[in-house]
């Protein structure tokens, strides 16, 4: 579920990019993580986390990311 104050950026793989109280967050159900400076190092962390996975929770990610429609 998406919060209330939180301004939608973008999706990629399977995981938003927004922005919460002027924080650029990216993350999914399972997997939050606020590092990211601007969007184009949010996308390089999301690979890399991305890139760690095994094959089965990979699959599983569609099935962790926000739902978009619940605003």
């Amino acid at each position: 579920m998406i919060g209330k104050n939180w301004e939608i950026i973008q999706e990629y793989k399977d995981m938003l990019i927004y922005k919460k109280n002027g924080i650029l967050l990216f993350g999914n159900k399972n997997y939050r993580n606020s590092r990211a400076k601007n969007i184009k190092s949010a996308k390089n962390l999301i690979t890399r986390y991305i890139n760690k996975l095994s094959k089965k929770e990979i699959k599983n990610l569609k099935y962790l990311k926000f739902n978009i429609k619940e605003m």
